[in-house]
């Protein structure tokens, strides 16, 4: 039987708080290259202002930024998927630093797992609209395949649609709604900090340190949530396996 989106919401909460000081230092590894963006955003910035960069050159700093964490994006999931995993069949041996050095060869298949998925949907999307939709949540668990079971790209999604198929509005219905209580939460605390930050600091700080302490807080809130996200979608993932097995 799938698991219920009660239940995939509690889970996380259980796992996350048993598991604090392993989230956190998980959050601390995307927070950091996420930093080291909104730096170099204002380094590229105030030298395009200053007539330093042309427009031409920032625009390929931005670009290779954007690849930069999205690169990061992919190898995070995977590594905190494969950790997660680890922690909820009980197996505590598995570390950040275990799981970084086993999803390293993995990169690649996520990469072009990915292009591929985002390719499809968007034909989809072309076609007729609702099939991007299909498409999109048939090919949503491709880096879980990656990450927990080891596929390659093509692979990961043939198993991704394998465990959506037949069941889209059921896994739907168990995939929004955690995301969509976790992103409200990360909302709500980045609304309050923002709040906070600009009545007592705006003003009186620069402009540049203010984007800066704001901008931070922005990303260090997203980080601080990502792992309840990814632990939601590895467990319905499992889930899924599991029920597909038993059927």
């Amino acid at each position: 039987m799938l698991i219920s989106s009660r239940a995939i919401i509690s889970q996380s909460f259980s796992l996350y708080t048993k598991h604090l000081s392993l989230f956190l230092r998980a959050s601390l590894l995307l927070f950091l290259p996420s930093l080291l963006i909104v730096l170099s955003r204002v380094a590229s910035i105030s030298l395009f202002q200053n007539g330093v960069v042309p427009v031409s050159l920032n625009v390929g700093i931005f670009f290779i930024l954007f690849l930069f964490f999205s690169i990061i994006a992919i190898w995070y999931t995977l590594l905190l998927t494969r950790v997660v995993a680890a922690r909820y069949v009980g197996d505590n041996t598995t570390s950040i630093t275990t799981a970084l050095k086993e999803t390293r060869p993995l990169v690649f298949s996520a990469i072009g797992a990915s292009i591929l998925a985002t390719l499809i949907s968007i034909g989809g999307f072309f076609l007729f609209f609702i099939p991007g939709f299909i498409f999109s949540l048939w090919f949503i668990f491709a880096l879980y395949a990656i990450a927990i079971d080891k596929q390659k790209a093509i692979a990961s999604l043939k198993t991704s649609k394998h465990l959506v198929q037949g069941r889209w509005w059921a896994v739907l219905w168990r995939f929004l709604v955690p995301l969509v209580l976790f992103v409200f939460l990360a909302f709500l605390v980045q609304t309050v900090l923002k709040f906070l930050v600009t009545s007592t600091l705006v003003g009186i700080l620069p402009d540049t340190i203010a984007f800066i302490i704001l901008s931070s807080l922005t990303y260090l809130t997203a980080s601080l949530f990502a792992p309840f996200t990814t632990t939601a979608q590895t467990i319905l993932y499992l889930s899924l396996k599991q029920s597909a097995s038993e059927s």
